[in-house]
């Protein structure tokens, strides 16, 4: 059920203007800091650039599917590019083999992402890692 409802996610992020998916005039609800809503309109890049906080059990898997479907993900018209996986370890091992490259201990690493994806479990210190990511409307799929 888990891999069902990030599929969503991600497809409803990654590919607005296909038909089996949700119309491209989908919207976004942005939490501003006051806490007030707003809906606003919102756009995929032509590359969307990923980062994903935490590379566990779960973390693990989605960086193996969103690296299993890039190419499928391209010729559908929108490629993508994982900027980074941050971890507590990066040299512990995790049988990612070319992908150990991208994981990372320095937040700072992660870059300017269009999505990001928590996977880290907790509260406190994935708010705290993503909070200049929310304030900037970014979407975040945890």
């Amino acid at each position: 059920m888990l891999a069902f409802e990030f599929n969503q996610l991600l497809c409803q992020h990654l590919m607005p203007a296909i038909p089996a998916f949700p119309p491209t005039s989908f919207s976004i609800l942005r939490i501003r800091a006051a806490g007030s809503v707003r809906r606003t309109p919102y756009t995929a890049p032509v590359t969307t650039k990923i980062a994903i906080l935490g590379c566990g059990t779960v973390g693990r898997q989605v960086l193996l599917q969103i690296h299993a479907h890039l190419s499928r993900l391209a010729a559908l018209g929108r490629p993508v590019e994982v900027t980074g996986v941050l971890v507590r370890d990066p040299s512990r091992p995790r049988g990612l083999g070319a992908l150990e490259g991208l994981l990372t201990a320095d937040a700072s690493a992660l870059g300017e992402a269009d999505l990001y994806i928590e996977v880290m479990g907790g509260t406190v210190r994935p708010l705290e890692l993503l909070a200049p990511a929310i304030a900037a409307g970014k979407p975040l799929i945890t």
